[in-house]
């Protein structure tokens, strides 16, 4: 290292502080130097898009090489898509003469049996009940369609399903079931057996334990019995619900603002359910993630 001058601390000051003129200097420096490359640029007439030199160094580069830096005269909003040509509509092998009940064939006919067999144990676990008397799989059928139909043609109360007064009531339900044997299987309906269902604690516990054998069974015919056109949308819906549950939701935007939040995707042309997945919190997306994993 070299040594200093005998005027050592003269010299380290004069090297550390400028004074103003100094930087008054280097300002003008700075814009002289600006000025010359603005000039530069604008004087050029190097059009980079035909600019080859042999002596670049990135000329040997194959992923440069493949580059296009000239604008090709194409609309960059054009789809590109290929053409639709599969088969749309409902799917099914049925006759011209099928009866109205042929087509519930969201839930295969074996699982009315399991609804039934759930429904009578879940009766027994409750204990004795004089009034009940064990269910079969087809008024377990007949008990689904009752509720399909009360959410076509809805009624102020339940009990004017079976009023006396022709102007509320509806024949044709009142024909099929009466109003204490439709509340007595409104009471023990059941789809599986709730006795070792894992606790909340539990990593395995499922909010939706109770219907997820439903839940399974519906999705797959979704899409057996319809195929869906080109136009899909996928939004969010609401079931309206007033129960206490952990996850429901809260969404002013929607007609029904307080319920259990679906995600879905439907056809656009039909509103037809092609699938569905029920919000459940936070806690599920997270387990389903680390399941993935």
């Amino acid at each position: 290292m070299a040594d200093l001058p005998e005027s050592s601390d003269e010299s380290v000051a004069d090297f550390d502080v400028f004074d103003e003129e100094d930087v008054r200097e280097a300002h003008r420096n700075l814009e002289r130097i600006q000025n010359d490359l603005q000039d530069a640029n604008d004087e050029s007439d190097i059009d980079f898009s035909d600019n080859e030199s042999e002596e670049s160094e990135d000329d040997d580069d194959p992923f440069l090489q493949n580059l296009n830096f000239e604008w090709d005269d194409v609309d960059l909003f054009a789809n590109v898509l290929p053409e639709f040509t599969k088969n749309t509509g409902v799917n099914h092998h049925l006759q011209m003469d099928a009866k109205p009940i042929d087509y519930l064939k969201f839930i295969p006919a074996p699982y009315f049996d399991v609804i039934a067999e759930e429904t009578n144990r879940y009766a027994d676990q409750k204990g004795p009940d004089p009034r009940w008397q064990p269910t079969t799989p087809d008024e377990v059928r007949a008990f689904i369609s009752i509720n399909i139909i009360m959410g076509i043609r809805q009624l102020p109360r339940l009990w004017n399903y079976w009023s006396t007064d022709e102007r509320f009531s509806d024949p044709y339900i009142s024909s099929i079931m009466t109003k204490s044997r439709y509340m007595k299987l409104n009471q023990y309906i059941h789809l599986r057996d709730t006795s070792d269902v894992p606790g909340r604690d539990s990593p395995d516990y499922d909010p939706l334990c109770k219907v997820r054998t439903l839940i399974n069974c519906i999705s797959p015919t979704l899409k057996e019995n319809y195929n869906p056109g080109k136009c899909l949308s996928v939004d969010e819906g609401m079931i309206g619900y007033k129960g206490r549950i952990h996850f429901r939701q809260y969404m002013p935007a929607k007609p029904t603002k307080w319920g259990i939040k679906v995600w879905q995707i439907c056809e656009s042309d039909t509103g037809y359910c092609c699938g569905f997945d029920i919000y459940t919190g936070k806690k599920k997306r997270w387990t389903s993630i680390r399941t993935r994993l």
